[in-house]
């Protein structure tokens, strides 16, 4: 794991850029258990980072010797830092302290998005844009919402440390909106299961949440069952086994078509 994927924890704010998707959720989740009364939600987007003004700021504030910056990251005492990963450094170093601007408040950054948890609604924008000039940054999106449920890199947060509604969601357009619509009944299944494998294993890469895999698996299972009662309309289920299910085993029902086998999610 490289500087990118390692959080940069301070006592309000956790920095989770290149952390795994789910990760964040979860994160975000626990955030939102330990805030006694959370009522809104304010999201913060920072660019202009390495801007000449931002230099100067760095130059000015940032030169420590190397000894006592590693330290400020344990996980990195013993590594090496590479070019590459510097400018996610300092991107958390110029804004790690944004925290201290609004007090009592929880929060995340994940690619200079920052969320944060408030019990009270914030009005001092203001301390905000101060913050940012000073640093040579801009603030490119800062809005305040009512605290319901948040839509967050792919997930509807709504309370539950188990949340699927995502990939239903993008499950059921693959089927009905997107390619398999343009489709004719004729067109070959094995090639609608070779698009749809391209979509789980991006997911089983990108969410990779645990317990996923029977929640899904079911679940495709299910929608892929009914879409193809409503194109064999006349046809009964015995005949879609033996014609799309016919490599299956006793022990589970293997979508096939023509050496094409649908992925299933292991756990």
């Amino acid at each position: 794991m490289d500087i990118s994927s390692q959080s940069l924890i301070s006592s309000e704010i956790v920095f989770l850029t290149g952390q795994k998707n789910y990760y964040i959720y979860t994160h975000l989740y626990n955030i939102f258990k330990k805030k006694v009364d959370p009522q809104y939600i304010m999201i913060t987007i920072f660019n202009n980072f390495l801007s000449q003004k931002n230099k100067l700021w760095i130059l000015s504030n940032l030169i420590l010797e190397r000894k006592y910056f590693l330290s400020r990251i344990p996980y990195f005492r013993k590594q090496n830092i590479y070019k590459k990963n510097l400018k996610t450094i300092i991107q958390h170093l110029c804004i790690k302290d944004f925290s201290s601007l609004i007090q009592e408040t929880l929060g995340l950054e994940y690619n200079n998005i920052i969320i944060r948890i408030l019990s009270h609604k914030f009005y001092n924008n203001q301390i905000l844009y101060d913050f940012a000039l000073t640093r040579g940054l801009n603030i490119q999106f800062n809005k305040t919402y009512p605290y319901s449920s948040i839509f967050f890199l792919g997930w509807f947060f709504d309370g539950k440390i188990v949340n699927i509604r995502s990939h239903q969601k993008e499950f059921q357009k693959f089927l009905n909106k997107s390619q398999i619509s343009r489709y004719t009944s004729s067109f070959p299944l094995d090639q609608i299961i070779f698009e749809l494998n391209k979509k789980i294993h991006h997911w089983r890469n990108f969410y990779n949440e645990p317990n996923l895999s029977k929640i899904m698996n079911d679940y495709f299972f299910w929608r892929i069952w009914f879409w193809l009662k409503k194109r064999h309309k006349k046809k009964g289920s015995k005949w879609l086994y033996e014609k799309y299910w016919n490599q299956s085993t006793s022990r589970k029902w293997i979508l096939s078509s023509n050496n094409e086998y649908l992925i299933l999610l292991k756990k």
